[in-house]
């Protein structure tokens, strides 16, 4: 696209050769040589260049026109002149006019973006501080629920504690129970060995033999 704009716009330079073939083609065709008329004969080109090159074409190929054709011409090329100086200011107006549009726009656009900026950073701003919220509470139920365990822990402990002195208890009931038992049983043979005892030393006394239950 930019090269064929640069090809464009070479295309609409005033040459020496083109204003010469411009010229003489006019000539031709009995049209007037005029700033105007050279120029859309080219298609384009700058007043300065094509009027110096026409006064050069004319020194060279033209005819001396009299005195009342050069003020007319004279006449001609000064309107000509401020044709071309309305129309350059007419340009540069509407130049003006589109660079203070885009600057504008552009302004605009800049504007936009800040007001879009800030947005996004308060948005940032409130989710931030919406994921810190959620993190603190988030560390509190985690504490919360370390310190349930903490006390689960202590409490199962409690527990486990209470379990084995009760298991002791019983192991401890159990061997008192045991032991009593062979207490009773040694009391018992104690007894018979008493009562057998006691019966021969009767028998020692009276003389008389006594038949005694062994103690099974």
């Amino acid at each position: 696209m930019a090269k064929k704009s640069t090809a464009v716009a070479h295309n609409r330079i005033a040459t020496r050769e083109k204003v010469f073939q411009a010229a003489s083609i006019l000539e031709m065709q009995g049209v007037s040589l005029t700033l105007m008329n050279v120029r859309n004969q080219i298609g384009g080109g700058g007043f300065n260049t094509i009027s110096a090159l026409l006064d050069e074409y004319r020194s060279t190929n033209g005819k001396k026109l009299p005195p009342k054709a050069r003020r007319i011409q004279s006449a001609a090329v000064n309107q000509l002149w401020d044709i071309a100086a309305e129309i350059t200011r007419e340009e540069f107006s509407e130049t003006e006019k589109a660079l203070k549009d885009k600057l504008a726009a552009a302004l605009k656009d800049l504007e936009n973006a800040r007001a879009v900026t800030a947005e996004v950073a308060k948005n940032a701003d409130i989710t931030a501080n919406e994921h810190r919220r959620q993190i603190s509470l988030l560390q509190g139920e985690t504490q919360e629920a370390k310190d349930r365990a903490d006390q689960f822990e202590q409490k199962a402990r409690r527990v486990s504690l209470a379990e084995k002195k009760a298991k002791d208890e019983a192991q401890r009931a159990d061997a008192a129970e045991q032991r009593a038992a062979v207490a009773e049983i040694d009391l018992e043979g104690a007894n018979a060995e008493i009562n057998r005892l006691k019966a021969q030393l009767a028998a020692a006394r009276t003389g008389k033999p006594v038949a005694l239950k062994e103690a099974a």
